[in-house]
């Protein structure tokens, strides 16, 4: 049996790495947590920790071939996410509690046809904010026809009201609407 040298034993252990923290992506999803703001895949440093470590991996093990098309690929598809994403991507705003105790984060966008379709979906931050937890029943959707209107004013984010640390009211569009952090 032959043994890997130091170079492949390092690329596996960073192939090794990149599909555990996937696996724990996938798992965190399924559990409706998802990326915090900062690392979300928006922002794209999780392509770019993919790009990283795929290239690092690829070099050691002196596949150029398999690195340039890897690379490309994945290059090429975070540019056609980025491009359909411009269109109608989403969109974060953050509320925090007077206290900074809590922090709410609402992802929204916007469809527009003759009529503004918003649609907000309501996450809790957790752990230091590196994850979101997505809030159940929560969600919040409202057709504006005709004027153009603020997506601040129409979600209610531009002058929210603590309850307490676990409840917001927003002033909607459609009335008021309590958002609970639970």
């Amino acid at each position: 049996m032959s043994k890997l040298t130091a170079r492949k034993k390092i690329a596996f252990r960073l192939l090794g790495i990149l599909l555990a923290s996937d696996v724990l992506l996938v798992l965190l999803g399924l559990l409706d947590y998802s990326p915090g703001p900062r690392l979300h895949p928006s922002g794209g440093y999780i392509v770019l920790y993919h790009v990283i470590l795929l290239s690092v991996s690829l070099a050691l093990l002196q596949k150029q071939l398999l690195l340039f098309l890897t690379v490309s690929l994945i290059l090429l598809l975070f540019g056609v996410k980025y491009f359909c994403s411009s269109f109608m991507g989403w969109q974060y705003e953050y509320l925090h509690f007077p206290r900074n105790q809590e922090l709410l984060v609402v992802k929204y966008r916007i469809a527009t046809l003759g009529e503004s379709q918003y649609f907000a979906e309501f996450y809790r931050s957790r752990y230091f904010g590196l994850f979101m937890h997505k809030l159940k029943n929560q969600d919040y959707s409202v057709m504006i026809r005709g004027e153009d209107r603020d997506p601040e004013n129409v979600l209610g984010l531009s002058s929210p009201t603590w309850k307490h640390e676990r409840e917001v009211i927003l002033d909607t569009a459609s009335g008021e609407r309590t958002i609970r952090l639970y």
